[in-house]
């Protein structure tokens, strides 16, 4: 075991143990129950970018507390921050073929479909 890994594992062992102390105060303790598991998804997400685990700690918690706002909002910003690069990346093609569309179409309402296409084609005779 790599010293990172024996660092995860003890900060895991810390958040663990906070959660279940927690998670014993039942009702009184519903909002440091949610507080803690936020913050170890965060933590592995932001250290070890440990999706798997920080998904694993979501699903336990709402199994236990399936009533939680801020255990539901919690999961849904995990997913929506895993999914931002993909999300990103479509919307930047979408808006780049607006704009060539967009450019096309002046080009063409100008009559110079020239500055759209450098390339002009050689006719043959």
């Amino acid at each position: 075991m790599g010293a990172a890994q024996g660092v995860k594992a003890a900060a895991c062992r810390i958040f663990d143990d906070a959660v279940a102390a927690a998670a014993e105060k039942g009702p009184q303790g519903e909002k440091t129950y949610a507080f803690l598991v936020v913050s170890h998804a965060h933590f592995l997400m932001q250290s070890y970018k440990d999706i798997d685990a920080a998904r694993a700690a979501f699903a336990a918690a709402l199994q236990k507390a399936p009533g939680s706002i801020t255990l539901w909002e919690g999961a849904i910003h995990l997913e929506e921050s895993v999914d931002a690069p993909v999300r990103t990346c479509v919307a930047l093609n979408f808006l780049c073929e607006v704009s060539m569309l967009l450019f096309y179409v002046i080009c063409c309402i100008s009559g110079s479909r020239s500055m759209f296409w450098p390339i002009q084609s050689v006719s043959v005779q």
